[in-house]
C-alpha cells in the first residue's frame, strides 16, 4: 500500500502517498503520518485533505530522516 485510506458517515476513499525505495528511516513514519492527520483536522481539512497531509508528511520523513517544518513541508508538496 503506498497511501492512506480512510472513511466517516459522509466520505471514504484512499490517498495515494508518495514512495521511495530508498528511505533513510522508517522507525517513526506512522507517527509522522498521525501528526499530519492531527495538524490536517485542527486546521479545519476535510479527511481527504488530512490524509494527503499526513502520507506527505511521513513521505518528507522517510526520505530526509526528520519531520518536516511548515515551509518543508510546502516545498515537498510543490516537488
Amino acid at each position: 500500500m503506498h497511501g492512506a485510506a480512510a472513511a466517516t458517515r459522509d466520505w471514504a476513499g484512499y490517498v495515494v502517498g508518495p514512495y521511495t525505495s530508498t528511505p533513510k528511516l522508517t522507525t517513526g513514519a506512522g507517527d509522522n503520518f498521525n501528526a499530519g492527520f492531527c495538524n490536517g483536522l485542527l486546521r479545519g481539512f476535510t479527511t481527504e485533505e488530512c490524509l494527503a497531509t499526513g502520507v506527505n508528511t511521513s513521505g518528507f520523513y522517510v526520505r530526509n530522516a526528520h519531520s518536516p517544518s511548515k515551509q518543508e513541508l510546502i516545498a515537498f508538496l510543490r516537488s
